[in-house]
């Protein structure tokens, strides 16, 4: 066991070792953070079930959002936990918003597909995961960007003694599309190698965990006119280093839930080396010009600290209940010379929020209702080209599902949910209202061992008041399909 347990440590820091120094977070990442948009949506082995009941997962025990360490801990030692032998799932979805804000009208789109194999025997597990992803949306400046690619990952668990061992390696690669009139547009590549190591083990009733996620790599830029005025390359370095812990309460019984816990602090900056010829429009100069310069630098920082609990009175019954703390900071400064690829400001974001949830199952355990409702109250600060803006954003929730067993092998659902989004709630006009409705249809072949999911979700955006330009209004509309294979 020692021997194992060295070369397991071996591995891992020889793979570490042989990484470059620094690192980078992907562009789709940003892209749909910029436009507000949660990534996670585009996560590898996405729960069709629960998309199908609009979401409502506190009291709603799944596959996917089990109170264990590789779920909720999101630490990929608890890989080896779930008791099948096999596992072979594989998804597609699609999501597109239609928004109009203020005198412009623009589309967002999200899809991916992929799938993940794993095998657990014994003291060991070993899988393989693809998750092939893509996002189209405007920028800042209502300019056209799409960035898609694939991510390859391995995922292994050994069992040492008390310690369960976890390693994900893997590569992603992505190519950004821009499509703008600007001179010095740039379109974006990356090549890089992601991963995580984490290890968990049990003492006095709970499990604790701790992992470290990290990413290498270099976002390689591109600004070049359709003249060939100028061709310069830009190098964007942004280092991921996220360290995680957590604390569980499983087993099963009455009561499980746990904390969870994770921070991320990060310098990056980007250099360019620029080539421009003596015609060019934008050399004052008049002369070939060729240099290198740093286009900006950033600074990001956060902390979240989460839980969740399901307290089960009966056999019937499941009580769900979360909360949250979210605390960010960011900031780019610019040089002075050379556009790049982020632009200069200053924001921070500090949120609470908070869920409950309940679920019955009837008619013999046929039909399951849900209710759930959600709050979050968000303090933001922003500053970009000398303004400075602050405010207190809040956002309610509230949603009702059904499952149905039509027989032995088939099951149908739906969700409806009810919300509000505020920007600023010391501000008029700022009021969203949101209405979503969602459906689903599963077959369950050969006792479960075959698993087909399907769901469909529409959701609108409306402003409260006719007036509220600065706020978005339109459709959402989104489906997925998954497959379950326990061969």
């Amino acid at each position: 066991m020692r021997c194992r347990l060295i070369g397991w440590l071996g591995c891992a820091g020889l793979l570490v070792m042989l990484l470059p120094a620094q690192g980078d977070a992907t562009i789709r990442e940003l892209r749909m953070a910029q436009a507000g948009l949660d990534p996670a949506m585009l996560a590898s082995a996405p729960s069709v079930r629960l998309f199908g009941l609009g979401g409502l997962d506190l009291s709603v025990p799944d596959e996917a959002n089990e109170l264990n360490v590789y779920d909720f801990g999101a630490n990929v030692s608890g890989l080896l936990q779930d008791a099948d032998s096999w596992v072979i799932e594989s998804w597609l979805g699609n999501h597109r918003h239609a928004l109009e804000q203020g005198n412009s009208s623009f589309e967002r789109s999200c899809r991916h597909s992929g799938i993940q194999s794993v095998y657990r025997g014994g003291s060991a597990a070993y899988g393989m995961d693809i998750n092939w992803s893509y996002f189209e949306g405007p920028d800042s400046e209502g300019n056209s960007n799409r960035v898609s690619g694939p991510l390859v990952s391995v995922l292994a668990n050994q069992v040492m003694g008390p310690v369960t061992l976890g390693l994900r390696i893997g590569s992603e690669a992505e190519n950004e599309d821009h499509e703008a009139d600007d001179f010095f547009g740039v379109h974006h590549q990356q090549s890089r190698t992601v991963g995580q190591i984490g290890a968990h083990a049990g003492l006095l009733g709970l499990t604790f965990g701790a992992a470290w996620d990290f990413a290498r790599g270099e976002v390689r830029g591109k600004s070049e006119d359709p003249s060939r005025f100028h061709s310069d390359d830009l190098t964007w370095t942004r280092p991921v280093d996220r360290y995680s812990f957590f604390c569980l309460l499983a087993g099963g019984g009455a009561l499980e839930g746990g904390v969870r816990t994770s921070f991320l602090d990060r310098e990056g900056s980007e250099r360019i080396a620029v080539s421009w010829s003596d015609d060019s429009p934008q050399n004052p100069s008049q002369t070939d010009y060729f240099g290198e310069a740093v286009t900006f630098w950033e600074d990001e920082r956060d902390l979240e600290i989460e839980t969740r609990w399901r307290v089960r009175p009966n056999r019937r019954m499941v009580l769900g209940f979360s909360g949250a703390y979210r605390d960010e900071e960011r900031t780019v400064i610019e040089a002075v010379n050379f556009k790049g690829s982020l632009r200069a400001g200053t924001s921070a974001v500090t949120s609470i929020s908070t869920g409950a949830g309940l679920s019955v199952r009837l008619m013999d355990g046929r039909l399951l209702g849900i209710v759930e409702g959600r709050g979050e109250m968000r303090d933001w600060t922003s500053g970009e080209a000398g303004e400075f803006r602050e405010g207190t954003a809040r956002s309610l929730l509230g949603g009702v599902g059904l499952e149905y067993f039509l027989g032995p092998t088939v099951l149908v659902r739906g969700g409806l949910s009810l919300g509000s989004r505020d920007q600023d709630v010391d501000e008029p006009l700022t009021l969203a209202m949101t209405q979503a409705f969602s459906g689903g249809l599963s077959w369950l072949g050969r006792g479960g061992l075959i698993q087909v999911h399907a769901g469909i979700r529409y959701e609108r955006f409306d402003r409260k008041d006719s007036q509220a330009l600065g706020v978005a209004d339109g459709n959402a509309i989104s489906y997925a399909l998954g497959l379950r294979l326990l061969p």
